[in-house]
C-alpha cells in the first residue's frame, strides 16, 4: 500500500517506474538494462533481508528525487504454495515455506 502510494506521488511528480533486465547481481548495487540504457540500481528491501538478484532477473526499478532504486524482483508463478503463504528461497535449492497450518517447512521437511 505504502509503496502503491508513493509510486503515484512520484508519477505525478515526473518521476517513473521501469522494469530493468538484471545484467551482474553480483554487488549491492546490480547493474541491468532498462528504458535508459544501461545503469547501476541499488537494492531497497526490508529491515533485516540483503539479497542480491540474479542474472537476467527483471526488477522494478523507481525513480525518485535521489535516485533510482530497485524495488524487488517480478517473481515467477510458483504453485508449491498456497495463498497466505511464505517462501524463502536461494537459486541453490535451499528454502523456508512458512504454511498457512502454521507449519514450517525447511528444504521441504517440516520442522
Amino acid at each position: 500500500m505504502w509503496l502503491s502510494k508513493n509510486m503515484v506521488k512520484s508519477m505525478k511528480s515526473g518521476h517513473l517506474s521501469e522494469l530493468t533486465e538484471v545484467s551482474d547481481g553480483s554487488t549491492a548495487a546490480f547493474a541491468g538494462f532498462g528504458r535508459n540504457g544501461k545503469g547501476r540500481y541499488s537494492m531497497a528491501s526490508p529491515g533485516g533481508i540483503l539479497y542480491h538478484p540474479q542474472s537476467g532477473d527483471r526488477a522494478v526499478v523507481v525513480s525518485t528525487a535521489a535516485g533510482e532504486i530497485c524495488t524487488g524482483i517480478i517473481q515467477e508463478s510458483d504453485t508449491d504454495i498456497e495463498a497466505g503463504e511464505l517462501k524463502l528461497y536461494s537459486s541453490g535449492g535451499a528454502s523456508i515455506v512458512l504454511k498457512n497450518d502454521g507449519t514450517v517447512l525447511i528444504n521441504g521437511e517440516e520442522v
